[in-house]
């Protein structure tokens, strides 16, 4: 189970603007929740304050709890293996942050070296079946292939496949259909809907989506939490 209490974050310690305020939900085990607000609203920074990604100066306030573990208190070496093994991250963006001197399928299977004790082909062997399930068409090869010949929407769909690799308890995506059309966004879904008992926090501004995926619906706006309930509840009578 992943819990928040009371997160707040600002960007400096001096500074009075905060980009998420007071900020209280319960993830449970299997739970699907997607995180909906406008832009700014502090959506992806709650995700980064989950992980412990934020920019050094960043102060993030309350609790996070991971199974009972304050993750604001854990030290590297345990935030290394929370990272992927326990909690996995689907970046925003078209893929810009694959590493273009390294193969998809190499980076993609990385988190099952890294996190399962995997051998190489053993995990690039995984990803070619991640690859399947999202529909990517050629799958072998595009596993040997490097992040320059994918198009944005293909490299979306590889970071959402890494962020699965590693059979994580908890995912969290931030806008993981962004720039897809309406067939990719459909297989993203279906990828969501594979996860089976595991937990998931999806940032997004489709409200279709997030009705395709999510059991529950959390709304920021201007970094405060306005409203928060079942997610047919809050789409027909928000």
């Amino acid at each position: 189970m992943l819990e928040l209490k009371h997160v707040s974050v600002r960007f400096s310690p001096e500074s009075r603007v905060q980009a998420v305020e007071d900020v209280s939900l319960v993830l449970p085990d299997g739970g699907k929740m997607a995180l909906v607000g406008e832009t700014g609203s502090g959506k992806s920074v709650l995700l980064l304050a989950i992980l412990r990604l934020l920019p050094e100066a960043a102060v993030c306030s309350g609790e996070i709890l991971l199974h009972g573990e304050n993750l604001l208190q854990a030290d590297r070496k345990r935030l290394c293996q929370i990272r992927g093994g326990e909690i996995s991250y689907v970046p925003q963006g078209n893929g810009n942050s694959l590493n273009p001197l390294m193969t998809v399928g190499f980076q993609v299977g990385e988190p099952r070296m890294e996190h399962c004790g995997e051998s190489e082909k053993q995990a690039v062997a995984a990803a070619v079946t991640l690859f399947r399930r999202l529909n990517l068409g050629r799958e072998e090869i595009l596993a040997k292939a490097y992040p320059h010949s994918f198009s944005g929407g293909m490299r979306q769909r590889a970071l959402v496949a890494m962020g699965m690799a590693a059979d994580a308890g908890i995912v969290l995506a931030d806008e993981p259909t962004k720039g897809l059309d309406e067939k990719r966004i459909t297989l993203v879904a279906e990828a969501f809907h594979r996860l089976g008992d595991r937990s998931l926090l999806c940032v997004t501004h489709d409200l279709g989506f997030a009705e395709q995926i999510a059991t529950t619906i959390c709304v920021l706006y201007a970094g405060q939490q306005v409203e928060i309930g079942p997610a047919a509840a809050v789409l027909a009578h928000p």
